[in-house]
């Protein structure tokens, strides 16, 4: 299931790995990677972080990260949807 707002989440984390790369005209794939395929090093995955940040005070990535990092398995789609979760889970409390 694909909800408007995981849609929206969606843009916003490619627009924001567009920006951090400056690459405005890439694909950026939900399957893709932000270490191994997009290639984010240290400073821009704390970039990153900042930025969703800014975009979702609710959310925090560093638990996401130390599950998903480094394993190939911190897709774009998996931080959308530890997003999508986490601000539903918000919004409810």
């Amino acid at each position: 299931m694909t909800s408007l707002s995981n849609r929206l989440i969606h843009e916003h984390v490619t627009d924001l790995c567009r920006s951090i790369l400056e690459k405005s005209d890439i694909e950026v794939a939900s399957n893709a990677s932000l270490t191994e395929d997009l290639g984010l090093d240290s400073l821009q995955i704390m970039q990153f972080f900042a930025g969703i940040e800014a975009l979702y005070p609710e959310i925090s990535l560093e638990e996401w990260f130390l599950v998903q990092g480094g394993t190939g398995k911190d897709t774009v789609q998996s931080v959308v949807d530890h997003i999508d979760r986490n601000t539903l889970r918000v919004a409810a409390e």
